[in-house]
Order: C-alpha cells, then structure tokens, then sequence
C-alpha cells in the first residue's frame, strides 16, 4: 500500500490560534504541493479520530501527564489510521516531497536516531502494531546515556516514553528498517543542522526544521538547542577530517 498524499499537522488550540510564523510555514507546504490534502488537527479532532479509530488507546491517551505525549502519540494515531505525511509545525518546507513517496511505505527521518517530527506512512503500516504496543504494555526506552540528574526532568520523560527515544526504540524493535519499502531520509533533508550516518549529500534539503521546542520549559529549551549546536559541530568535524 502507497502513502497517501495527505499532511498532517497538529495545532492543539486550534487554527485559529496558530502564530503567524507557523502560518507562513504551513503555507509552504501547501505551495509546494498544490494537490495534497492539507490537515491541521486540533484537540478536539484528534481526541475525536481516536475514539473512533483506536479506541482500546483512548484511555491511555486521556492519562496522559503532559498535552506534547499526546500530540506525540495522537501523529502515530493519524498515520496508523490514515496515512500520509507527519510534518511539525514548525518545519518549514523546502521543494516538494512526492519523489520520495515514490514506491516506499515508510519515510523516516534518520538524526540521531529516529526523529517523530517528520514521518511518512501508508496505512496500517506494521510500525505501527509495535508502537501501540509498546504504548499499550509502557514499554519505554532507555535513558541511560543520560546524565543521571536529568533523567527525571519532563523532556527526558516525554523523549522515552512516547517521544522521539521511544519512536527510535519502536523502529529499530519492528524489523522495518529491513523492508524494502522503507526510505531513511539523511538527517540533512529536514535537519539542517543534524548528524547523520549518511553523509553524502546527493540533492538539496526538502525542509527546514526550527526547532522551536514551545512545548519545553525555558530553561530546558537553552539547554536543548546548545546540545543541539554541540553535536551539529561534532558531527561536521567529523564528516570533514573523517575521523572513524
């Protein structure tokens, strides 16, 4: 099965309360691909597609501590169902995607692991039974190379329980980097700034990611983004001295 040519976005508050930069963003996915369904889902539509689609998660979903799990968990929900393509509000696109669709059923955007903030998917991909599953049984994943005041702290937490860890866990777990309709996206293509295994980079980026973090305390955001620019230099001095 293809992947639709459908968006999905999610502004919890709703469209009408979408600041005017996201706007501009959104807005450049809807340039580039004229003939896609463009999406944005709200709280109440989300918790509605839910119900009816997964309703065995909803209560997992409503106990939920933090509104970003289930924004994290409702994408997985959306492409589970429907299909199509998971973008962040706040990446901004590029050039048009289609070609990438072209023959996969799964798109993933390779970073340091596996970033949930873009994912393509045909409906009712395989992926997706592991993830509910794990969601299903709190499997999360491991925080151990994290500093051990910090794994407590709400980032982490979010990262390994529903968050970009656990959807790196679910990856890896479900066997579907070994399908052939499976396309890694080099880091590069949405992450301007991402280390990625793959280094050659054989055509220009489709989008850029900001990396606003709104959903992240202050204090939790500074110390992200410089995270961030440390392993971006890393990774470039690495690529440039190939160093092993």
């Amino acid at each position: 099965m293809s992947i639709p040519r459908m968006l999905h976005q999610i502004w919890y508050q709703g469209s009408d309360k979408v600041p005017a930069k996201y706007c501009r963003y959104r807005a450049s996915w809807q340039r580039y691909h004229p003939d896609w369904e463009c999406r944005l889902w709200d709280a109440p539509a989300l918790r509605k597609h839910i119900a009816q689609h997964l309703p065995q998660f909803l209560p997992i979903y409503d106990a939920f501590p933090y509104d970003i799990q289930r924004m994290d968990s409702a994408r997985y929900c959306l492409l589970a169902a429907l299909g199509g393509v998971y973008a962040d509000m706040d990446i901004e696109c590029l050039r048009p995607i289609d070609e990438l669709l072209a023959g996969r059923e799964l798109i993933l955007s390779e970073t340091q692991g596996y970033n949930n903030a873009f994912i393509g998917s045909a409906p009712d991909h395989t992926l997706w039974t592991k993830v509910f599953s794990y969601l299903h049984e709190s499997i999360t994943s491991s925080a151990d190379d994290v500093p051990t005041g910090l794994r407590d702290t709400m980032p982490i937490q979010i990262a390994v329980t529903v968050g970009p860890r656990f959807f790196t866990m679910c990856v890896k777990h479900s066997g579907v980097l070994e399908l052939v309709g499976t396309l890694c996206c080099p880091g590069y293509y949405f992450e301007a700034d991402a280390m990625s295994s793959r280094t050659v980079e054989d055509r220009p980026p489709y989008g850029r990611h900001n990396m606003d973090l709104n959903w992240m305390p202050s204090s939790s955001r500074l110390l992200s983004r410089l995270t961030r620019r440390l392993f971006s230099t890393l990774g470039r001095m690495r690529h440039r001295w190939r160093l092993p």
